[in-house]
Order: structure tokens, then C-alpha cells, then sequence
């Protein structure tokens, strides 16, 4: 029993970790005569694991390199390797929304429409180059005012942290699809308890930032899920993209008023 429920949590991450990087993980045994629909919505559990994966990933990144590259150079590279990581998934969201509030007059209808729309239109570009330029104005400022680099786990683990919050308290509003199923389906009392661990876990260890921090990332929060409330009555996937990266900026701006 016990081995069996540990081989489904090994699946669910192996699909949270596909889903939400492109980190190159190989297939699992069995995993390819299971169900991955499944497997996709037991991931949510994990999404801020894999967000603390990738956390780690820059801690390393940023401890091997700060001797050699100047604060702005090591910021980019920082930055760049962010963006490869998620495969540019949240920003994608980030713009479809920026269209999508603009553009949809006030009209859910016609808001849903735009999301929908692969297309980036100026208002999208705009709203990712303000956001890339935040990400790299903070990340510079980090680096150089010698704030230790275990901190930067803090923003891509509580960026995806704050799609299971959505989870947890919006309704997801596009019908069909596997975001649909991921949020419906996706058990409910595993995360609650795993929203409370992280919680806790990040008042043990940066019991110096805690407060000020998740003051900002809860104006953050409250303003996204209000907004999306308003104008749909519930979030969809690129609501989500846009949470994620504005967690993220909001994350590295309140680090930088702090160090």
C-alpha cells in the first residue's frame, strides 16, 4: 500500500515538474501505461515543490557565479535562466490577461475571447517588458546589496504557492479542458494541509521578512483574484500565468526593501 501510494506521488511531481518547466525528467517506470490526465491533476499538490526545485536551481546558479560576474550580468543571467526554466508559460498568461482586461471593454464574454487568442497584441508586450524589467532592476539590486541567495527560493516557490490559494478559493470559470479538471478534481484537504506547511516552513526560516512580505503578496493576491472575479466570475489558466509572475515581482520587490 504504502509503495503504491509512493509510486503515485512520484508520478504526480514527474507531471508537475513537466507541466510547469522544462526541465528535462525522464520517464518513470510504468509511467506510460498510466493515465496522465490523472497523474496531471494529483500534481497541483506539487507545484510548490517545483517551484522550490527551481528555487534551488538559482540559489546554485547564483552562488557559483557571484564571484566572477559583475550584479547587473549575473542579473541577467538569473533572469534568462527564469525564463528558460518555466518555458515562458506564466509570462504567456501574464500577456493574454494584459489583452485580454484592455481589450474586453468590461465584457466577460469577449474577455475569455481574447485569453483565448494566441496572439500578443502591444498592451501583452508591454506588460512583459515592464515585468522582465522589474525581475532584472530587483535581482541586480539582490545581488549586489549581499543578500544571502537562499533567499531567492522565496519567489518562484510562493509564486506557484499561490495557484493552490486560487485552488482553494476561486472558482475555475473556462469549461473544458485539462485546467478544468486539474482545479475541480484536484483533492482539497491535501492541499490546505500543504498550504500550511509552507506557511509555517517560511515563518520558521525567514521569520525576518515574513510579515512584510506576505502583507504585499496578499494586497497582490487579493487584487488579482478581485479583479478576475469582477470581470469573470472565477480565474482560468492565464490568470494564473499572471499571478504567478506578479507574486514573483512582488516577492523580489519586498526583498529589496529589505535589503
Amino acid at each position: 500500500m504504502l509503495i503504491s501510494w509512493l509510486k503515485t506521488q512520484a508520478y504526480a511531481f514527474a507531471s508537475a515538474v513537466r507541466f510547469l518547466s522544462v526541465i528535462p525528467l525522464p520517464q518513470l517506470p510504468g509511467e506510460k501505461e498510466r493515465d496522465w490526465r490523472q497523474d496531471l491533476i494529483s500534481s497541483l499538490f506539487f507545484y510548490p515543490t517545483v517551484g522550490l526545485l527551481l528555487g534551488f536551481i538559482f540559489v546554485l546558479l547564483a552562488e557559483g557565479l557571484q564571484g566572477i560576474f559583475q550584479p547587473a550580468l549575473l542579473a541577467v543571467i538569473l533572469l534568462t535562466v527564469w525564463i528558460c526554466l518555466s518555458g515562458a508559460l506564466h509570462l504567456d498568461g501574464l500577456a493574454d490577461c494584459a489583452d485580454a482586461c484592455v481589450g474586453g471593454l468590461g465584457s466577460s464574454e469577449k474577455t475569455l475571447m481574447i485569453m483565448k487568442d494566441p496572439a500578443c497584441g502591444p498592451v501583452g508586450v508591454s506588460a512583459i517588458v515592464v515585468v522582465l524589467l522589474l525581475k532584472f532592476s530587483a535581482l541586480q539590486e539582490l545581488v549586489s546589496s549581499g543578500l544571502p541567495n537562499i533567499y531567492l527560493l522565496l519567489p518562484p516557490l510562493l509564486g506557484r504557492y499561490s495557484i493552490v490559494l486560487m485552488r482553494l478559493t476561486t472558482p475555475y470559470v473556462r469549461e473544458g479542458g485539462i485546467g478544468e479538471d486539474v482545479f475541480k478534481l484536484s483533492p482539497v484537504r491535501p492541499l490546505i494541509i500543504q498550504s500550511l506547511i509552507v506557511l509555517i516552513s517560511i515563518i520558521y526560516f525567514f521569520p525576518g521578512v515574513f510579515v512584510g512580505l506576505f502583507s504585499l503578496l496578499a494586497l497582490v493576491f487579493f487584487f488579482v483574484r478581485r479583479a478576475c472575479i469582477s470581470r469573470l466570475t472565477g480565474c482560468t489558466g492565464d490568470v494564473l500565468g499572471a499571478l504567478v509572475e506578479l507574486i514573483e515581482v512582488a516577492t523580489l520587490v519586498a526583498l529589496c526593501l529589505y535589503f
